[in-house]
């Protein structure tokens, strides 16, 4: 069956959600593409056909399907911003290589940010504010197909920004293919945003507020879209002010000699603002072609006091310390990206042409007084620092997706990524009434890194069979002026995939898949000089530091297009684990730093139900099981064996007068990695939302942490072991959002960008 989608003006409708329905039950669904054109591949019989769109009121049409039918079907534009709840198509679904999270049909959604959407998708755990896919950290985040190259801190604000009332849906990739980079190995999570037609304009404000016993915090959110005739425009962002922020740890080292450092630390922020904003401009040359550009702009500037109160032995002898640390920020975040996008054809092919560049600016000056007791006998000590970094990404690529027709498709493309780090640090010490510079700390680091990435991709269909295979080859190169020693690479990625449909229209299915990466150290992993993270932590990189070569399998069964299991194998050559020593120099400190361990092995399976019990009452449950098993060094026969629990699982409950009730559940079984270990936590969270005044307005209220659950971790070196605990209360927010279109509905236009700025991101210490 194919046909097109249009409003009552004939203007097409893209991205319309076309499923087929018999006898109730789903029997396959798709999209419309960018000229509102669907194919799909039904049995011959009696079907009821459901369209919906963000905009337009749903449409149904009654349809006997025999060879080559053809169904046409037009939409009305609709008032209402939200969609109501569709319970005959799934939510969530399995697709060839993703998990798909239709947003639009969740009215439980309604009130929640992007971060609090992303913990629901299959296979996605947070911890620690740490995105991952199942269990594999540095997953990559995409907006309408661009990659969102922050750090965590960054990335986390940015999440928060966007709401769900802007979000048509969440995909997650476990494993990327050949047309992203061949360092995608810890999986994609996409964000769509909703797209609609017609000229006009909408947008949205809204106001919240956070608080807990440590912090507090008020923000404000904008959107904003016109389109007028050819001309679109876009603008979001988010501004948001804490009067007040503090975070308490404790630590707790002891040695085997009975040596011990048992220290407290109080994080104390001074009132700050933050915010971010995106701006874009897009102009249709004509109904096959576009060229857009698009701006974002992030800042944030911090000012800390850090007070950390520590009782010490060495050998033997008790030492009481006393350290404040004052630290002032500034970090800038900007990029622009220039694409044009050129439609083939009416059944998806296109050529894409990508330029963009970002640059990230931080500096900060710390200033630190330590007061020591000795027997008694009292002593001071103060110095400074300054450090500045600068990171510049520029990104040019081509991509070529041909589809001959809808059983085989071919895409190629060719990608240039230039990368340079500009970091230098200033150490001082006061003594005698006199700053004095420490060479020994001081460090000024200049990298570059050229990559150039070529890829091809084909996919068929041959009965019931579905084949995917591609091949990437990569070539990176990365010189220094400082102690870094150059490096170069050049290696082939091939992927493929075999699906297998056990009826006609693909509701049941098993697909066996197998994918080739890499991880190459950050910089900030090979950078050898030293840095203090803390009164009596450091850190140093490791300049020879090998890049670890992935293998993995996947196997993946489908039923009822939404329910999965998936299982899964990988085997790491030269994996990157975190490492620490005393400081040979001073035994009271320890030293952070990493090395290239000599295999490691990960087993897993993950089960994603998601259930729809009534019209109000849905359940949505992701289990996961992952035993890793690695060996640190080739002269040993050791292993280290691990096993990881994970349970996420939420409730929705849509009640009368349009209240809509969620309650969400987080289970994590201790986990170990090197020589760190993370003991078990879990998370209980619930939220009450309210739709009122024809669903424009929305007022909702959350409630995290519920259990007060405290994070604790633990690294057992060659002579001690060190406990920290970090202390995370109950926490609670508020929302009020309004939601406005004046005139017709529109599209909103959004930017693609391709970029990989991960080697460039500062690797998460654990202390």
């Amino acid at each position: 069956m194919k046909g097109k989608v249009a409003d009552n003006d004939g203007h097409p409708i893209e991205y319309a959600t076309i499923v087929a329905l018999k006898n109730g039950e789903q029997f396959g669904g798709t999209t419309t593409d960018s000229l509102g054109v669907y194919r799909l591949e039904l049995p011959v019989g009696k079907y009821t056909v459901n369209a919906n769109s963000v905009g337009y009121e749903p449409t149904s049409k009654e349809i006997r399907i025999t060879k080559d039918t053809v169904l046409d079907l037009t939409m009305k534009l609709s008032g209402v911003m939200m969609r109501e709840l569709n319970v005959e198509a799934s939510t969530i679904r399995r697709e060839a290589d993703r998990f798909v999270m239709m947003v639009e049909d969740m009215p439980s959604a309604i009130g929640k940010d992007a971060q609090e959407l992303i913990k629901d998708a299959p296979g996605v755990w947070i911890s620690d504010d740490k995105i991952s896919v199942n269990g594999k950290q540095g997953t990559k985040i995409y907006v309408n197909d661009r990659e969102m190259r922050l750090d965590n801190e960054q990335m986390q604000a940015f999440l928060k920004s966007l709401r769900a009332e802007d979000i048509k849906k969440v995909e997650v990739i476990p494993e990327a293919g050949v047309e992203y980079s061949a360092s995608s190995s810890a999986g994609i999570i996409k964000l769509t945003l909703k797209k609609n037609r017609t000229d006009g304009f909408m947008g949205s404000v809204g106001i919240n507020g956070d608080i807990d016993k440590n912090s507090a915090s008020m923000g404000q959110n904008f959107s904003l879209n016109i389109k007028d005739g050819k001309w679109s425009y876009n603008f979001n962002g988010n501004w948001d002010y804490t009067p007040y922020q503090r975070y308490r740890s404790e630590s707790n080292v002891k040695y085997d000699n009975g040596d011990f450092l048992n220290s407290s630390n109080l994080n104390k922020s001074k009132k700050f603002s933050n915010g971010n904003v995106m701006a874009g401009i897009f102009y249709d040359i004509n109904p096959m072609s576009s060229i857009g550009v698009e701006v974002t702009y992030q800042n944030y500037d911090p000012d800390d006091w850090n007070y950390t109160n520590s009782n010490s032995q060495t050998l033997g002898i008790k030492e009481t310390n006393n350290n404040v640390t004052a630290f002032n920020g500034k970090y800038n975040y900007m990029t622009a990206t220039l694409n044009y996008i050129h439609t083939l054809d009416t059944i998806g092919s296109t050529m894409k042409f990508i330029a963009d560049y970002s640059k990230t600016k931080n500096s900060g000056n710390n200033f630190s007084t330590r007061y020591r007791f000795i027997h008694n006998i009292a002593s001071d000590s103060i110095y400074r620092n300054a450090s500045h970094s600068d990171f510049d990404v520029a990104n040019i690529s081509i991509d070529l997706d041909k589809h001959f027709n809808p059983k085989w498709t071919f895409a190629t493309g060719a990608k240039y990524t230039f990368n340079k780090l500009n970091s230098s640090g200033y150490f001082e010490y006061h003594q005698n009434d006199k700053w004095h510079q420490d060479p020994y700390q001081n460090y000024k680091e200049d990298y570059k890194e050229n990559i150039l990435g070529l890829y091809a991709k084909g996919s068929a269909k041959f009965g019931r069979f579905l084949t995917d295979l591609g091949l990437r080859a990569e070539y990176i190169k990365t010189t220094s002026k400082g102690s870094i020693l150059s490096k170069e690479y050049f290696d082939i990625f091939p992927n493929g995939s075999l699906t297998y449909m056990f009826d006609p229209h693909g509701k049941n299915s098993i697909t066996l898949s197998y994918y080739r990466h890499v991880s190459r150290p950050s910089f900030w992993m090979l950078n050898p000089e030293k840095r203090q993270s803390s009164d009596n932590f450091y850190t140093y990189g490791n300049p020879n530091l090998e890049a670890t070569m992935q293998n993995s399998f996947y196997s993946i069964f489908t039923y009822k297009y939404r329910y999965s299991l998936s299982v899964w194998a990988g085997f790491a050559k030269n994996p990157v684990l975190q490492t620490s020593i005393t400081d040979p120099e001073n035994p009271e400190r320890i030293i952070t730093s990493w090395a290239n361990g000599d295999n490691q092995s990960n087993y897993g399976a993950s089960l994603n139900l998601p259930v729809q019990i009534t019209k109000w009452w849905t359940v949505n449950a992701n289990l996961m099981y992952m035993y890793q098993r690695e060996k640190a060094a080739i002269e040993t026969s050791d292993y280290l064996n691990n096993h990881l629990y994970m349970i996420n699982g939420s409730t929705d409950f849509q009640i009368p007068l349009d209240f809509y009730l969620s309650l969400s559940y987080f289970f994590q079984s201790k986990y170990k990695s090197g020589n760190f270990e993370v003991n078990p936590m879990h998370f209980l969270n619930a939220s009450v939302k309210k739709s009122f005044a024809k669903k424009r307005w929305t007022a909702s209220f959350n409630a995290n942490n519920i259990l007060t659950m405290n994070q604790k971790m633990k690294n057992t070196g060659k002579n001690y072991i060190n406990s920290s605990i970090y202390k995370l209360p109950i926490s609670f927010s508020l929302s009020l959002r309004y939601n406005f279109n004046v005139g017709e509905m529109f599209k909103t236009r959004s930017i693609e960008k391709n970029a990989d700025e991960s080697r460039l991101q500062q690797a998460e210490i654990n202390k």
